[in-house]
């Protein structure tokens, strides 16, 4: 090979490189606020009282509701460890997502 292709080569993968070593400028997104110590408007209309006070993140009697809850993992492990949820449930009350006092 001669060692003008050579160069060429070399300056068109080091250029090459440069370009994919560059910045995209990605973002991220609020998605919604599924952590339950967000501040947003959404938890505090979403929010759901038991007859016996305890305080949950989400209304499991509201469609959207459930869909949110369904895909926050972080609410549903409240829930398994806190012998408070179930036995709201047990008197038919279905808060998502128990606040830890």
């Amino acid at each position: 090979m001669k060692k003008t292709t050579i160069l060429f080569m070399a300056i068109i993968g080091a250029n090459s490189g440069a370009a994919l070593a560059e910045s995209i400028g990605w973002q991220p997104i609020n998605s919604g606020g599924t952590s339950y110590d967000s501040d947003d408007s959404y938890n505090r209309d979403s929010s759901y009282e038991s007859s016996s006070g305890n305080q949950y993140q989400y209304n499991l009697n509201k469609p959207t509701d459930r869909i949110r809850y369904e895909h926050d993992p972080s609410a549903q492990i409240r829930d398994k460890y806190n012998p408070r949820t179930n036995i709201d449930r047990n008197q038919g009350q279905y808060g998502g997502g128990i606040y830890n006092d």
